[in-house]
């Protein structure tokens, strides 16, 4: 029988897609960061890593949210919220080896506050996750974005601070019905840094 991923491995894998998205944005652009690109170029550098784990799985790319609820747990009565958007997309979905959805992500490049680039995908992903019961087990929002050292933060201050303002956010809004829990990585350069984050909602109701 294929053995589960574990989440822990789920999210490493997101952030070694991050980084490979910047890595090769870096080099096909003679040095500039996934700052200065579509959203979208993130979306393949992270399925490809999900996909490279060991384990049964699949990764669904853009679909219906209305579909996966469905997917998740059949034909369920009454009207979805609206924060959901249900006939919007999500940017990805990670599938158990059955095909069922397991895991829905939201994507965000060059992310710099909260407001204004992830209030709304929170509010899906939460909203989501408390629709649904049966394989849908936990959302991630995973971003990037980069700094330039200053008189008076490092670069690496000034995005941690920015994860851990987010996270805070999120957990203001998801707690305690949802955990939230989060992982980044810093890379510096002389006198600039990026980030790269991934932020795991799970509804206490998982197992």
């Amino acid at each position: 029988m294929p053995r589960q991923i574990a989440l822990s491995r789920l999210v490493k894998a997101t952030l070694d897609g991050i980084k490979h998205a910047e890595t090769a944005h870096e080099k096909w652009s003679d040095g500039w960061t996934l700052s200065h690109t579509a959203e979208h170029v993130l979306y393949g550098f992270i399925a490809n890593s999900i996909m490279n784990l060991p384990g049964k799985k699949s990764v669904e790319i853009e679909p219906r949210c209305r579909d996966i609820i469905r997917e998740s747990c059949g034909n369920r009565k009454g009207r979805l919220p609206r924060a959901i958007r249900p006939d919007g997309h999500i940017d990805m979905v990670v599938c158990w080896g059955s095909g069922k959805p397991r895991a829905v992500i939201e994507i965000k490049n060059n992310v710099y506050n909260y407001n204004g680039q992830c209030e709304s995908d929170i509010k899906r992903i939460a909203g989501m996750l408390q629709k649904t019961n049966v394989s849908l087990r936990f959302g991630m929002f995973a971003f990037f974005c980069s700094a330039d050292t200053g008189k008076n933060k490092t670069a690496k201050e000034k995005l941690e601070h920015r994860f851990n303002s987010i996270k805070s956010r999120i957990s203001g809004y998801c707690e305690p019905n949802i955990r939230v829990t989060g992982d980044y990585r810093v890379v510096e350069y002389d006198d600039s840094a990026y980030l790269c984050a991934c932020i795991v909602m799970q509804p206490l109701k998982a197992h």
